[in-house]
């Protein structure tokens, strides 16, 4: 009798732990999801990629933080870096970058982005480089 009490008490704190490290890892996948659904949606407003860098590069197979041109960090796993430069891409810059909550810097230079800068720059708030000359883009920078 006292080894079933034994046993049922253990096999109750592994369910216990077991559902503790599930939330723990549900807040950490929402935060990437976050990142992972931005990046799929500039992805998509990205209409040529000539070099075909984000097409064969940019797939839900493989974490974002090993894709080409992304630095994470490495506590949080979260994209500090975006360096797009010099690559040739055409399209509009996705509002959904915006999203990118840790970005410190972003580095657009040298494509054929066009239309208005986005607003939801001026959510970036960890940002400190951004670099977006030799684009088609108009306004100014949002505050």
């Amino acid at each position: 009798m006292l080894i079933m009490k034994r046993f049922y008490m253990a096999m109750s704190l592994v369910a216990v732990l077991s559902y503790m490290a599930s939330l723990s890892l549900a807040t950490t996948s929402s935060s990437n999801f976050t990142d992972l659904s931005a990046l799929l949606a500039f992805k998509s407003d990205i209409k040529s990629d000539p070099n075909n860098v984000l097409g064969s590069n940019w797939t839900k197979i493989e974490s974002f933080c090993n894709w080409v041109r992304i630095s994470c960090s490495r506590r949080r796993q979260r994209i500090t870096v975006l360096n797009l430069a010099d690559i040739g891409l055409k399209g509009t810059i996705s509002p959904y970058l915006g999203n990118l909550s840790f970005l410190v810097k972003l580095d657009l230079r040298n494509n054929s982005f066009h239309g208005h800068l986005i607003p939801e720059i001026s959510h970036l708030h960890r940002l400190r480089v951004l670099i977006l000359q030799d684009n088609l883009l108009e306004g100014a920078l949002p505050k």
